[in-house]
């Protein structure tokens, strides 16, 4: 049976607690979790954050064609975000990920 994950708050309250790892191994293991939640978090999050920023510029929209733009946007947030949250996924990985 594999090992599961700690959540992130017991994770955080674990190395509180015990001082940070010594090894490389043990530094990994705690870096891979949260630095996974964050991927996760851009991939999950990013339509609903596009959709909530659209929908403020539908509302501070001057002219007909940004008010239409806004609102094509808050239509379907998702075709957007993808291409922005692949972007960042390289952008942000750690060194030890590119060799």
């Amino acid at each position: 049976m594999a090992p599961t994950a700690p959540s992130a708050p017991a994770e955080l309250t674990y190395f509180v607690a015990a001082g940070h790892p010594r090894t490389t191994g043990g530094q990994v293991q705690a870096f891979v979790p949260g630095f996974l939640l964050i991927m996760a978090g851009l991939v999950i999050a990013g339509p609903w954050l596009t959709m909530v920023a659209a929908r403020l510029m539908a509302r501070r929209a001057r002219r007909p064609a940004s008010l239409i733009a806004a609102r094509r946007l808050a239509d379907s947030p998702g075709p957007v975000s993808a291409p922005l949250a692949a972007w960042l996924s390289p952008c942000s990985s750690p060194p030890w990920l590119s060799g």
